[in-house]
C-alpha cells in the first residue's frame, strides 16, 4: 500500500480546507480543480488546534484516506488545546488502493522490497564496496545506520573503526574483530565512544543464545566471574554427537557442511580455533588483556594428520582419520565415558580442547548442535549460571543479529 503525507489547514481568510501534499508523487496529484471533498472522497476531522489531516488530493476512486490511524491520534489528543500545533504532532498517512495489475504489483514490492533479493543481487554488476557505505553515511548522513556484517573476512572486520568514523553503527556476527589483536579490539571501543556509535556482536559466542550480555550483566551488577566454561562449537557438538552414533568423522563433517553448521573451512572448527576466538572473546570481556596464541589449543585432528593445502583436497584426505578415531571414541564408550569439545576460562588460563566426560555429567547430554555454557561466580556459587541451546546453523545466527539490530532500531538516537 502506498502511502503519502498530507496536511490541512483553515486559512484565516476562508472556511475552506486546503491541502499541501508533501510527500505524494507529482504524477499522482490531483489538479486544484479536483479539490472537491465529495470528488476526492476526502474525509475532514478538526484537530485540537486549527489544524487537521485530510486525504491527499489523487485521480478518482484511487485514493481513501486512513482514516482510523488519525481518528485514534486525535482522540488521544482530545485533551489538548492549543493555537499552535504541538511539535510532537504526528504525520498522518493517506493510503492508495487501485486494482491495476501495475499498481498491485507497487504495493506487492512497497510491502516486502526484499522479496526479490535473490534476482536482483544476481542480476546486478555492481559490488558493495565498503567505501560506498563509507560515503553513502557521510553524505546522507541519516539517524540510525546499521553496517551489519555476517561475513568471516578479517579486511571487513578491520574496517570497522573506519565505518564508525563515517557514521555507522556495526551489528556482527564475524567473530574476527573481538578475536584479533589487543590494539585492534581496543580501538574499536574507543572509536565507538568517541564517535556515539553501537558495537554489538551478541552473536560471537552460541549464535543466538544471550552469552555476552549476560556476562556484560553480571559484570555491570558487581559480581566477580571465577570460571567460563562449557560447549562453545554446536558444529562440533553435531559432528561427535554423530560419531557416538557410528557415522565416521569425515562423513560427519560433511553433514554438518551441508547443514552450514561449520565455519566457511571446516578446518576452523576442527583445529579449535573457533571454539578459541570464543573463549577469547569471553576473557577478554572479563578484563583479561589476552592475544589468541595465549590460548591453549587441542585439535580435533591427530598431530600428525596434514590438513594443508586447498579445501577440496582437505576433505578427500579426510577419511584418513576415521578409523582412528572412530576407536578412541569406541574405547571411551565401554568406559562409560564420551567426547566433548570444551572450553574454559579461568584465573589460570584459556583452554580449549577434547575432554572425556562421564555419562553422568551434564556435558555429556549436551549435542546435536547445542551449546551450554556455566559461568561460576561469587554470586552464582556453587551452583554456576548455566545457559543452554541451539547454537548451530543460519537460522538462529541470523535471529541472533536480527535481536541486535532491533536493539538498534528500538532504542533512543545517540
Amino acid at each position: 500500500m502506498a502511502c503519502a503525507t498530507a496536511w490541512a489547514w483553515r486559512a484565516p481568510s476562508s472556511a475552506r480546507w486546503r491541502t499541501w501534499v508533501a510527500a505524494s508523487p507529482p504524477s499522482r496529484r490531483a489538479p486544484a480543480s479536483a479539490a472537491s471533498p465529495r470528488s476526492s472522497r476526502r474525509r475532514t476531522v478538526p484537530a485540537p488546534w486549527p489544524m487537521s489531516t485530510v486525504g491527499a488530493s489523487a485521480p478518482r476512486k484511487s485514493w481513501s484516506c486512513c482514516w482510523p490511524a488519525w481518528a485514534a491520534w486525535a482522540a488521544s489528543c482530545s485533551s489538548r488545546s492549543t493555537s499552535r500545533r504541538p511539535s510532537c504532532a504526528p504525520t498522518a498517512w493517506t493510503c492508495a488502493s487501485a486494482s491495476s495489475p501495475t499498481a498491485s504489483a507497487s504495493r506487492r514490492r512497497a510491502r516486502n522490497p526484499l522479496e526479490d533479493w535473490k534476482q536482483r543481487l544476481a542480476a546486478s554488476s555492481d559490488g558493495a564496496p565498503l567505501d560506498a557505505f563509507r560515503d553513502w553515511a557521510r553524505a546522507k548522513r541519516p539517524g540510525r545506520p546499521v553496517f551489519v556484517d555476517c561475513t568471516s573476512s578479517e579486511d571487513i572486520a578491520l574496517a570497522y573503526p573506519s565505518l564508525m568514523e563515517a557514521g555507522l553503527h556495526v551489528v556482527t556476527a564475524n567473530k574476527k574483530a573481538n578475536a584479533g589483536q589487543w590494539s585492534h579490539y581496543r580501538k574499536l571501543r574507543e572509536t565507538a565512544s568517541r564517535h556515539q556509535r553501537r558495537f554489538l556482536y551478541e552473536t560471537n559466542v552460541g549464535a543466538a543464545l544471550p552469552v555476552i550480555d549476560t556476562l556484560k550483566n553480571m559484570l555491570r551488577t558487581g559480581d566477580r566471574v571465577l570460571r567460563v566454561e562449557g560447549i562453545l562449537s554446536g558444529s562440533l557438538s553435531f559432528i561427535l554427537g554423530l560419531t557416538e552414533e557410528g557415522v565416521p568423522l569425515s562423513q560427519a563433517v560433511g553433514t554438518a557442511m551441508e547443514k552450514r553448521f561449520t565455519e566457511p573451512d571446516p578446518r576452523d572448527d576442527l583445529h579449535g580455533t573457533d571454539v578459541a576466538r570464543k573463549v577469547l572473546i569471553l576473557a577478554r570481556e572479563l578484563g583479561r588483556q589476552v592475544e589468541l596464541e595465549q590460548v591453549t589449543l587441542d585439535s580435533l585432528l591427530p598431530p600428525d594428520f596434514d590438513a594443508t593445502g586447498p579445501l577440496d583436497d582437505f576433505l578427500a584426505r579426510l577419511p584418513q582419520v576415521d578409523a582412528a578415531f572412530q576407536r578412541r571414541v569406541e574405547t571411551l564408550r565401554a568406559e562409560g565415558k564420551v567426547l566433548r569439545y570444551v572450553g574454559s576460562v579461568t584465573e589460570d588460563g584459556c583452554f580449549v580442547g577434547l575432554v572425556p566426560v562421564p555419562l553422568t555429567h551434564p556435558l555429556a547430554a549436551v549435542k546435536g548442535g547445542e551449546n551450554a555454557l556455566s559461568f561460576t561466580s561469587e554470586r552464582y556459587s556453587p551452583t554456576p549460571l548455566v545457559i543452554r541451546g541451539y547454537g548451530a546453523g543460519a537460522a538462529v545466527t541470523a535471529a541472533g543479529v536480527l535481536a541486535d539490530v532491533l536493539r538498534l532500531v528500538d532504542g533512543p538516537l545517540p
